[in-house]
């Protein structure tokens, strides 16, 4: 690593968090609208080609709050590294992988990544000039949206004029540019919690993560009354209530259970929890929308490709949003931006139930829904990172974005199960049954706004100051 006094430059350090987590939002998503790719290349289900999905989703779980923990306790920006090299690991696994077994196995090494943007907003905090910090994490958690956005537009060329592998080789390439970048300029953090890494308790808490995540991913094709199903959120529940016991107990617990029942950070989780399911209900609905031929009575007939670019207006407006709602938390507090960009993503799911009938239309939604995720995503970062001690950025955002996943895995299978459950057999789902599906996801946002508007005022608006 370099000095800090030569690499602190912070548009710099900025610039190269910003590419990894983009490399990592675009892999996250990129998958979706080549899963049928993927079946008829390898022979494959529907339901094989899916644990694509799931595999990364799973490994993401595990990984997310032991590299945040491991980031505030040895240098966050070592655990970067770690955590783009393993993303990278995957990414070359998958891109050469010559059977289905082997990409899918790179998916979940892949998994690993998830850490990044956790590791990437702390170490914002911990080496940038504090008048910057709002608008960086701002910046840095916008690309979530981003990526899932434009992922679903470059997933259709790619896959259309270079191969499945690509899909991979891409995340590869702009990953290792990414971690020679951050180790070459992005400085360590002098902030450190050293402790022993509580292995008992991230055992337990990966359990109940793995059990919950894979119930939600499973319970359209398992059926959520099957005993497969039901067996899974009963040992998730015994697991989660067993962790909590644990760190009760822990002379150094993973997660210290004070600091979630901080006012600020819970209702913060709440909010991720909305948002991950608006968010990952638009990615199915709006492009599988798009695609309907128009013989059905609505849809356009769109391409892979063409049906991805519905969301390109979303991913340029977080372009702008994210940093917009950093500079307004500076102003004013985050809990503003939050509340504001909640209830815009509510607003546009309202309009896509009501105005789908022209292409415009989707395209004016896909608007609205980049202000709300733009600002929404980014002022959520922002209030968890003042609400704890710089010692504990990294396992608390990590927390954060773990319930964002959850939330993301219950919105993508409720979406699914409204269309299917719409659906005569062998037919397309019926248009009333889309429409659900954006009101669903838009009280999935209003959950969020509900979270947000209970978060408590400090002065203007800012989360409570709290020692390093």
């Amino acid at each position: 690593m370099t000095s800090a006094a030569d690499t602190a430059r912070p548009t710099r350090t900025i610039a190269i968090l910003a590419t990894a987590t983009l490399a990592f939002s675009l892999q996250q998503t990129m998958i979706l609208p080549a899963l049928p790719a993927f079946q008829e290349r390898y022979g494959i289900s529907p339901s094989a080609s899916a644990w694509l999905l799931t595999a990364f989703l799973l490994s993401s779980a595990v990984a997310t709050p032991l590299l945040g923990r491991l980031g505030d306790m040895h240098g966050k920006a070592r655990m970067l590294l770690v955590s783009l090299a393993a993303f990278a690991a995957g990414s070359l696994v998958a891109a050469v992988a010559s059977s289905f077994a082997l990409v899918l196995v790179g998916r979940t090494v892949q998994g690993a990544g998830a850490a990044i943007l956790p590791l990437s907003i702390g170490i914002v905090r911990d080496e940038l000039p504090r008048e910057r910090v709002a608008v960086a994490i701002g910046t840095l958690s916008s690309m979530l949206g981003i990526g899932g956005g434009a992922a679903l537009v470059l997933a259709g060329v790619l896959i259309d004029h270079a191969g499945i592998p690509w899909l991979f080789w891409s995340g590869f390439l702009v990953t290792i540019v990414a971690a020679v970048l951050a180790w070459r300029y992005v400085p360590e953090s002098p902030v450190r919690s050293p402790a022993r890494v509580d292995l008992g308790g991230a055992v337990l808490l990966s359990a109940g993560l793995v059990a919950m995540l894979l119930g939600l991913t499973e319970g359209n094709r398992w059926g959520w009354t099957s005993t497969g199903v039901l067996g899974l959120f009963a040992l998730a529940a015994a697991a989660l209530v067993g962790w909590v016991v644990w760190e009760r107990r822990a002379p150094a617990p993973l997660v210290d259970l004070a600091m979630l029942r901080r006012r600020e950070v819970w209702t913060t989780n709440v909010v991720a929890a909305g948002i991950g399911a608006a968010m990952f209900g638009s990615f199915v609905l709006i492009p599988q929308f798009a695609q309907t031929p128009a013989s059905a009575g609505y849809g356009f007939g769109d391409s892979v490709a063409a049906a991805g670019l519905v969301l390109l207006p979303s991913a340029v407006v977080m372009l702008v949003a994210g940093p917009v709602a950093g500079r307004m938390g500076g102003r004013s507090g985050a809990r503003l931006p939050l509340c504001i960009g909640c209830v815009a993503a509510a607003v546009s799911f309202v309009w896509f139930a009501t105005f789908h009938d022209a292409p415009w239309q989707l395209y004016v939604g896909s608007a609205f829904l980049g202000l709300g995720l733009g600002l929404g995503l980014s002022a959520m970062a922002n209030v968890v990172v003042h609400a704890v001690p710089q010692r504990q950025t990294g396992i608390a955002t990590a927390v954060n974005m773990i319930a964002r996943s959850v939330g993301g895995a219950v919105g993508a299978q409720a979406a699914a199960a409204i269309l299917t459950g719409s659906a005569t057999a062998g037919s397309l789902p019926t248009e009333s049954g889309y429409s659900a599906a954006f009101l669903v996801s838009a009280g999935a946002a209003l959950l969020a706004w509900a979270g947000a508007v209970v978060i408590p005022r400090h002065g203007r608006g800012r989360a409570r100051p709290l020692p390093a």
